[in-house]
């Protein structure tokens, strides 16, 4: 009975190791994603001036919708909406 409880235990501890370790991978792949978008961001307003601030809405945001807005060191405010590698914007005239 006791080989039969230390395998249960084992395997109980296995599953939580590769659970773990499923939702580290998970964790870095959204990060390298988060990363790629910000990255083709940047060099597509760059062409607009330069950027002070670039920001993502996280609570609106999806993983192949991304909504935010920036700040261009000339004082221009502009909100975008990335959606699997478009870019829709519009300038903030408020």
């Amino acid at each position: 009975m006791s080989g039969k409880k230390t395998r249960i235990v084992s395997g109980l501890i296995g599953l939580g190791l590769l659970a773990g370790l499923g939702l580290r991978l998970k964790e870095v792949y959204q990060e390298r994603e988060r990363q790629k978008v910000l990255a083709e961001l940047r060099a597509f307003f760059s062409a607009l001036g330069e950027i002070e601030v670039l920001y993502i809405n996280s609570f609106s945001s999806k993983r192949d919708d991304v909504t935010g807005g920036l700040v261009m060191t000339d004082g221009k405010t502009y909100t975008y909406r990335y959606h699997k590698g478009s870019i829709d914007f519009k300038e903030d005239l408020t």
